[in-house]
């Protein structure tokens, strides 16, 4: 079975990919097949002038065999690139397809995530900040009256989510001998001290260097190595946040307090927080009646010479 065949058994099948497609048409050779057909007829026409008839009656045969073999593989070629495009286009709308399903699916799980898990999260994150500010006024009034002995406690939002300040801490501290270059007031390069110390010929201490044009002297230093001190760092409180309701026509469940460390504001505000209620998705709106005017149609006005035909 040669590649036409094969072909012509490809585009016989209902569906095929755009694999299969693509390798059909890379297989089509037309100029081959074109040029078989000028050789038959480069032969027929040296037949005409030597060979039978009955060479060039097959000859002829040839030539129409040919020539069918090239309109059909044309035929065939057109037909592969439309089932290719038709092909390709199928399977960019099933890339299409697939990813809006898995959108819709994607979308349908986080919305009903969002119905489930947010007005009880959010309940929850208001009941810490009950917590948080309950324990902050009884601890405000313990360090305000301390007993005797006692050190004053720590806020406790502060305490869970806060970072205390930390002091500068000396890890060592050694005194050593360094070439100090006077003209810029500064310790000499690391890479020079070796050089430094070949110059210093008579132990003095102190080299006149003309190359570079600088005094150096040997002087005592204090090696220190520390840890930089760091800033406390106070977080944001809960009770600085906003929780809006759960649907759209929803109140606030939790409306941020300024400033955020006024315990009395946030203890007077978690005494009005109603308890958070779903949104009902019924259609509650009224019906309501409106009166549009109707205009009345307009009567084309009649044409004179008309009027007159349609008398006689």
């Amino acid at each position: 079975m040669d590649v036409l065949d094969k072909v012509i058994n490809l585009i016989a099948k209902p569906k095929s990919s755009v694999a299969e497609l693509e390798a059909a048409l890379s297989r089509f050779n037309i100029d081959e097949l074109e040029s078989a057909a000028d050789k038959l007829e480069a032969d027929r026409r040296r037949i005409l002038l030597n060979g039978s008839d009955r060479e060039l009656e097959d000859i002829e045969s040839k030539i129409t065999g040919a020539n069918r073999k090239i309109e059909r593989a044309l035929a065939a070629k057109d037909e592969l690139e439309k089932r290719l495009r038709e092909a390709a286009a199928a399977e960019a709308d099933s890339v299409r397809l697939a990813r809006y399903r898995a959108a819709k699916k994607a979308g349908e799980l986080a919305a009903a995530r969002a119905a489930d898990e947010y007005p009880r999260h959010a309940a929850a994150i208001v009941e810490l900040i009950r917590a948080l500010a309950e324990a902050t006024a009884a601890v405000e009034l313990a360090n305000g009256d301390l007993p005797a002995g006692q050190d004053p406690l720590p806020d406790p939002e502060f305490a869970a989510r806060g970072k205390a300040g930390l002091p500068q801490k000396i890890v060592s501290e050694e005194e050593v001998d360094r070439w100090y270059n006077i003209n810029q007031c500064g310790i000499a390069p690391e890479a020079l001290w070796s050089k430094l110390d070949r110059m210093d010929h008579g132990r003095t201490g102190v080299v006149n260097d003309a190359g570079f044009g600088c005094v150096f002297e040997k002087r005592r230093f204090i090696r220190r190595e520390y840890l930089e001190a760091e800033m406390m760092v106070r977080p944001d409180r809960l009770a600085g946040i906003n929780l809006p309701g759960f649907a759209g026509d929803d109140g606030p469940i939790w409306r941020a307090v300024t400033p955020s460390n006024d315990v009395r504001t946030i203890l007077a505000r978690l005494s009005a927080v109603a308890q958070h209620i779903p949104v009902s998705r019924e259609d509650r709106r009224e019906v309501r009646v409106e009166f549009i005017p109707v205009e009345d149609e307009v009567v084309d006005a009649p044409v004179p010479g008309d009027v007159e035909e349609q008398a006689a």
